[in-house]
């Protein structure tokens, strides 16, 4: 049995992602980012939010100049981070166009591979044992760069509420 789609309303959607460092330099990326009916995003939503409860909460004693625990905050931070970042890998369903750099030797870089697609990359020498995919060794990267961890972050959303989405989302399946 076939499954339907209204047209912009496939499972995915593909999005640029724009990285840009306190120079000025920009570069940009495509993120395939998985797409929700309204029901299923507000869901989504609620379950980033939950995420973050705990944190915010704390930050907001902190805010208030109530007194709280430092190693507790910054292993509170770390654990809500990680489940941010988890929450992410699971929304991200494919990358392009995302160029590498190379460290050659001590402080000298160049471009290393560009991958075109983690859909179809197949040379996994470029990542340990640790990664189970290109897409999840690049996600890796991305999500503890400060550079790009914010804007995947707005992408995500912007895909869960259909906002801003304009001439930079193709639709993809």
């Amino acid at each position: 049995m076939s499954k339907y789609f209204l047209q912009l309303q496939t499972p995915t959607v593909e999005l640029t992602v724009t990285g840009k460092d306190a120079s000025g330099a920009a570069v940009d990326i495509a993120a395939g980012i998985n797409r929700y009916e309204i029901e299923d995003a507000q869901e989504k939503f609620e379950q980033f939010n939950t995420i973050n409860k705990e944190l915010a909460d704390v930050e907001a004693d902190v805010a208030a100049g109530n007194h709280v625990d430092k190693t507790y905050l910054k292993t509170l931070r770390a654990e809500t981070a990680s489940k941010i970042t988890e929450f992410l890998k699971n929304e991200v369903v494919y990358l392009k166009k995302v160029q590498l750099m190379e460290e050659t030797s001590s402080g000298i870089y160049q471009k290393g591979p560009l991958i075109p697609d983690t859909r179809t990359w197949k040379d996994d020498s470029l990542w340990k044992e640790k990664h189970t995919s290109c897409l999840d060794f690049l996600l890796d990267m991305l999500l503890a760069s400060s550079v790009w961890r914010g804007q995947l972050i707005s992408a995500v959303f912007s895909a869960f509420a259909n906002t801003k989405l304009g001439k930079e989302a193709e639709a993809k399946n």
